[in-house]
């Protein structure tokens, strides 16, 4: 599109894309799950509209291996569920950083250490351990 000027008519420069939003992170306050409308809105945009994999991405703003895998299969949700969470760095010191903390918990914020020293606490702890 170009841009009219109604005096002199076409002038050539064209407009630039359409203003973007930032992205922060989520998907305008959704999750990373798909619901089940979204994969309706896709297979619908792709299907019966013919729109490219790549205007679908745009417009809901989902990775293209995501919208290939709504298309691709029959399912109707698509969710991950992890078994446990793995701490295996932290666990030896584990009892040892929450009596830490419980401690802090209870003193007065001007009593509680500044994080430098919350460092040297777990660094001797870590000395000890070894």
């Amino acid at each position: 599109m170009w841009n009219k000027d109604p005096v002199l008519g076409v002038i050539g420069i064209q407009k630039g894309p359409p203003e973007r939003r930032v992205h922060n992170g989520f998907h305008g306050g959704r999750t990373g799950m798909l619901i089940v409308e979204t994969i309706a809105k896709v297979r619908r945009a792709y299907f019966p509209q013919k729109k490219p994999i790549k205007a679908i991405c745009r417009e809901f703003r989902l990775s293209r291996k995501v919208v290939r895998k709504v298309i691709r299969s029959q399912a109707t949700e698509f969710h991950y569920e992890r078994g446990r969470q793995p701490l295996p760095r932290i666990d030896p010191w584990r009892d040892r950083l929450d009596g830490l903390l419980l401690t802090n918990e209870g003193k007065p914020a001007r009593e509680r250490p500044t994080l430098v020293r919350v460092f040297r606490d777990v660094d001797a702890i870590d000395l000890n351990h070894q």
